[in-house]
């Protein structure tokens, strides 16, 4: 992601997708279980990020100190 970024291509790191219908689309071995998806790209000259993109939850809500 780092190279591709230092050569002006953009990236986002992809989970939580269905492996095994990713493994018979490319014709994976059933040895070859598909752990991310890389999609690189450039971006728009529109592009920007979403309106809730900056905006954060305050730590206490979601952790709790034991």
């Amino acid at each position: 992601m780092y190279a591709a970024e230092e050569q002006g291509v953009h990236t986002i790191w992809i989970r939580g997708f269905d492996a095994r219908a990713i493994q018979q689309v490319l014709g994976l071995p059933a040895t070859m279980i598909p752990a991310m998806i890389l999609p690189l790209g450039y971006p728009s000259d529109k592009s920007a990020p979403a309106p809730m993109h900056f905006k954060r939850k305050p730590i206490d809500e979601f952790v709790t100190e034991l």
